[in-house]
């Protein structure tokens, strides 16, 4: 898989395991952003480990901040050439004292979460928002408008005809992208539009050689969960945080938690030209979860 990939929240979680699938792959330039600096030294040095002639810059950014969004994708085309391939990972969940992601830590202004709908402090909804749905379009705006302006080329040999690409990118959306949670409002709106942002760019720039898809994962065992059990006020009792795991996983039809290596191997496969026909998805990677009849929770 060559070229370059753009790769956000990068610095742990999915998006540390994407640019790894991507060293492991062969990728020619990769291009990590996240506002953890020291979280983003760990990958970039295991990403070297496994491609040690790939070329590496890092971006401690803001994704919620125009600004510097533009000015990273500026230097990755000024300095790589094109950019190929987009995953947007960064995001951000409830947490309690302090907002922990997959990649960052900052600070809570309100009290801890989770909150129900009626008391939900409006700093804390924009506090998630800024990230997972103003980040992910001020990275998407940035990244369509940098491939545009490259000419399109062909990856893959076909047998058939087969139309060259300028580009693809890959946003991680979630199972709450497609549903709802109970008490973590601001998380499943921001999901939502994710899911909107995506299916709406697949539409408007599929004849102008840019694919957009989304990846809909289920409970992963990534940084994500420790924040979500801090939101419940669950985490610090070991007795009850394993026992909400295990009742978690039993909801799940493979039994587990997913892994990040796994959710990885499914953004990188949709960004790939192996998938240059599927365009506009939501992909479910939830062990099976989707295929049942009934909610993951009960409703009160």
């Amino acid at each position: 898989m060559s070229g370059t990939a753009l790769v956000t929240g990068a610095a742990s979680g999915i998006g540390r395991e994407v640019v790894l699938t991507l060293a492991r792959g062969g990728i020619d330039a990769l291009a990590l952003a996240d506002v953890n600096e020291s979280g983003l030294s760990v990958t970039e040095q295991l990403a070297l480990q496994i491609a040690p002639k790939a070329r590496m810059q890092k971006f401690t950014v803001d994704i919620g901040r125009k600004e510097q969004v533009d000015e990273m994708l500026a230097w990755t085309v000024s300095n790589f050439g094109r950019l190929n391939y987009a995953i947007n990972a960064a995001s951000v969940c409830i947490s309690r004292g302090e907002a922990i992601s997959l990649n960052r830590v900052i600070p809570q202004l309100p009290p801890p979460a989770p909150y129900s709908i009626a008391d939900l402090p409006i700093e804390e909804y924009d506090r998630i928002c800024n990230v997972n749905a103003r980040g992910t379009l001020l990275c998407m705006q940035a990244e369509i408008k940098a491939m545009l302006k490259q000419e399109p080329i062909q990856t893959l040999t076909y047998k058939t005809a087969h139309p060259p690409e300028r580009g693809t990118i890959v946003n991680l959306a979630s199972l709450a992208g497609i549903g709802g949670i109970s008490q973590m409002g601001p998380y499943v709106a921001s999901k939502h539009v994710v899911v909107g942002l995506t299916r709406t760019a697949a539409l408007e720039y599929a004849r102008k050689g840019i694919r957009v898809n989304a990846i809909c994962p289920a409970q992963i065992a990534t940084p994500m969960i420790t924040a979500t059990l801090q939101g419940r006020g669950i985490d610090t009792n070991e007795k009850e945080s394993a026992a909400y795991h295990a009742n978690v996983a039993a909801k799940i039809p493979t039994g587990r938690y997913g892994y990040a290596e796994e959710v990885a191997d499914v953004c990188v496969f949709l960004a790939s030209s192996h998938s240059t026909f599927i365009n506009g998805v939501t992909l479910n990677v939830d062990g099976g979860v989707m295929a049942a009849t009934s909610f993951y929770e009960p409703v009160d």
